[in-house]
């Protein structure tokens, strides 16, 4: 049936755009298989969809076994240029700029006034600390110390609490400023030998000192035996380090083999300054607080008073005739100075001028003084260094004349020509007066000892390139100075002592002879006192009741808490850390921070108000029972009571032994002794003690900034010679 109104062509539409479509669709598909119609041009070739990798994959292999091969092909040209050539310097120049990590660095150009290669050199000569002075004193270390300090541990002659102590601390004087001195003259005047160049231990642009203090060396030597019987000859015998405190001498030694390792240790005992020339003493949980040496000299036995007042009434004569020396070289070496030149200051040659990459040497190894052969002429050195020195010596005058006035109860002198009021040095080669001590914990209770200083510091000649007859100059990274004299002799407090306080031939009820004695032992900060009387035979002995508030630490609960890093209740919390300050030098009078805890508290009279104060938070660790009745044996056992030969009234006590040996006391002898006064006063403190006072637990941890570990690592060497404080 024929539609009506509508065409063939409209009829048909729809199988036409069918079969369009699929003519497409044939061809579309034949044209795949026509060679030649589908490429892709890789490089310079054509390539089909599935050979379009081929030649990348062939180029990737060919670069592999040219990197792989062991004979490359070498470019023909090489460019040849030059730094100069590629730095344009005809620009504007750069402002200088600071940034927050200091100050940037400085070129500087100075003429060298010697060759190294032909200079003749000698070593400085470290002067000799002054003044050494020793002080006996006796405690109870804080048992957190003892548990944290292994080789604190070590040394006690007991392991079980209370850990007493008798310890002697000495002390010395250092003069900075003659170092400074010895370093700048010339050490045979118009002779061959020349100064150490001051380019090998200070740097004029950024004036840092190279050279500083690495440790003190001290020596003891046995004067009197613990049962008072003199030594004829007692060799000298070095001190150790005090247990666990800082060996700088030894970091220095096991550390510094080359010149290149110099500057990094010295800017780590410059840090440290105040622990290498003035260990801190040990937190204690009883007895009177530590002082350094010369401060409870001066605040002892009136005897103690006047010696320290003629010695320095000596010092100060000494000085005066230094001044006079140094005034004399200077009004020579101003005389004999070139006119229409620059004598004041000796040239300054570039840092590390002359051997910067000598042998590294030993290490460690100390020399001592300068060698030197014939008489040693007098130094002259240059005028400002000498100018220099009379400053320095004429405020060192001040400081004493003002000591010895206050130690007299009167004015001090007028200040002596020349003194500059207020001025204060800012390193250790300016101070004038550096305070070294040590502590002495191995000497034997009742014995008496003599002591002795020497300052060791950094070798400036050390790994230079001098010449092969000076070469052993070279080879020792540390330079030992001079000892100082030896101290007056001490006695080491004992552990027990004995007094004979009265005597008599014969007793009228008896017909025997008797003796009254006292009787002291040490323990738990404070000496224990027992009263006895006496027939011959009998042993001299007591019985003291100690206070009931009397506790021990428990240790284990102590040690839990250390190793789970809690903080100890009752014990004072570890100080802020000193930050080291710039200036180096360590001394009060160095420019340096002054630690608060170094300072020490006034001195006052020990007594039973005096005693510590109960407390409570320690009561969680301060709680182990002590034995109430503490039983005083001397060892001794009394004999016989006689007249004294030549004397009126006077009695002589034979006591002896138990190795046999027979001792004669005598009771005016006994009572007037200082040291009886000394006990009874310790004794009667101990009566009154009662809950014991925290210590103060220094002990922080690594890294903080107040102590260095055991061995601490040395810094990278930077770098020039500089760094640190100055």
């Amino acid at each position: 049936m024929k539609l009506k109104g509508i065409s063939a062509l409209e009829a048909s539409a729809d199988k036409i755009t069918l079969g369009v479509t699929g003519l497409a669709f044939v061809g579309a598909l034949a044209l795949q298989f026509v060679p030649g119609r589908n490429q892709i041009k890789v490089g310079a070739t054509q390539q089909t969809p599935g050979t379009a990798f081929v030649p990348v994959e062939s180029a990737a292999r060919n670069l592999l076994a040219e990197l792989d091969t062991t004979n490359p092909k070498l470019p023909e040209d090489v460019p040849q240029f030059t730094l100069a050539g590629k730095l344009d310097l005809s620009g504007p120049a750069l402002p200088a700029t600071r940034v927050a990590m200091g100050i940037p660095p400085r070129i500087a150009k100075a003429e060298v006034a010697v060759k190294v290669e032909s200079g003749q050199f000698e070593l400085p000569r470290v002067p000799a600390p002054a003044g050494p002075q020793a002080y006996a004193f006796s405690g109870t270390f804080h048992p957190v110390e003892v548990l944290r300090n292994a080789e604190l541990k070590k040394v006690l002659l007991s392991q079980d609490q209370p850990f007493d102590f008798h310890a002697i601390s000495v002390e010395a004087k250092f003069d900075g400023s003659a170092l400074r001195s010895a370093l700048e003259s010339d050490p045979d005047g118009d002779g061959p030998q020349q100064p150490i160049p001051m380019s090998w231990w200070f740097d004029a642009v950024s004036e840092v000192a190279f050279v500083d203090i690495v440790g003190i060396e001290v020596e003891r030597q046995m004067v009197i035996r613990a049962d008072g019987r003199p030594v004829a000859e007692a060799p000298a015998e070095l001190l150790a380090a005090p247990p666990g405190r800082f060996d700088s001498i030894k970091m220095w030694t096991e550390n510094v083999k080359s010149l290149g390792d110099v500057p990094g240790a010295v800017d780590t005992v410059r840090s440290y300054a105040a622990e290498v020339q003035r260990p801190e003493f040990y937190p204690m949980i009883a007895g009177a607080d530590w002082l350094p040496p010369e401060r409870a000299i001066e605040a002892g036995d009136p005897a103690a008073r006047q010696k320290l007042i003629r010695k320095l009434t000596d010092d100060l004569a000494q000085i005066d005739v230094d001044l006079a020396d140094v005034q004399k070289r200077l009004t020579a070496a101003e005389s004999a100075a070139p006119k229409g030149r620059d004598s004041e200051r000796q040239p300054v040659g570039r840092p590390g001028a002359g051997g910067g990459g000598g042998k590294g040497g030993s290490g460690g190894g100390g020399v001592g003084p300068a060698p030197t052969t014939g008489p040693r002429p007098t130094p002259v050195g240059n005028p400002a260094a000498l100018r220099k020195r009379l400053e320095t010596l004429t405020k060192r005058r001040e400081d004493l004349a003002t000591r010895l006035a206050a130690l007299e109860q009167r004015t001090p002198d007028a200040p002596a020509t020349g003194a500059v009021p207020g001025a204060r040095p800012e390193s250790t080669l300016n101070a004038p007066s550096i305070t070294l001590w040590t502590h002495d914990l191995t000497a034997q209770p009742g014995a008496s000892y003599a002591y002795r200083f020497r300052v060791v510091i950094n070798n400036p000649a050390f790994g230079r390139n001098l010449q092969p007859a000076q070469a052993a100059l070279a080879q020792s990274s540390t330079l030992r100075g001079e000892w100082s004299e030896w101290s007056d002799a001490v006695q080491v407090d004992p552990q027990t002592a004995v007094f004979i306080t009265s005597a008599s031939e014969t007793d009228p009820l008896n017909g025997r002879p008797t003796a009254s004695a006292e009787l002291y032992q040490f323990y738990y900060g404070y000496y224990r006192k027992g009263n006895t009387g006496l027939t011959p035979g009998d042993q001299i002995a007591a019985s003291e009741t100690l206070p009931e508030k009397l506790k021990l630490a428990d240790l284990k609960k102590l040690d839990e808490f250390i190793k789970a890093n809690q903080p100890i209740p009752g014990a004072a919390p570890v100080p802020a850390p000193i930050a080291p300050a710039p200036g180096g030098g360590g001394g009060k009078t160095g420019g340096t921070r002054i630690d608060p805890r170094e300072a020490g508290a006034p001195v006052m009279p020990v007594t039973p108000e005096t005693a510590p104060a109960e407390a409570g938070p320690e009561s969680e660790w301060l709680n182990v029972a002590v034995e109430r009745h503490l039983q005083l044996d001397s060892g001794l056992i009394f004999l016989d009571a006689t007249s004294a030969p030549g004397s009126a009234g006077g009695v002589e006590v034979v006591v002896v032994g138990v190795d046999g040996t027979l001792y004669v006391r005598t009771p005016q002898a006994d009572t007037k002794s200082p040291l009886l006064e000394r006990l009874r006063s310790s004794a009667q403190v101990g009566l009154a003690q009662g809950e014991l006072k925290p210590a103060e637990i220094r002990t922080p941890p690594v890294g903080s900034g107040n102590r260095p570990p055991s061995g601490p690592k040395v810094p990278p060497a930077g770098g020039g010679m500089g760094g640190g404080g100055g």
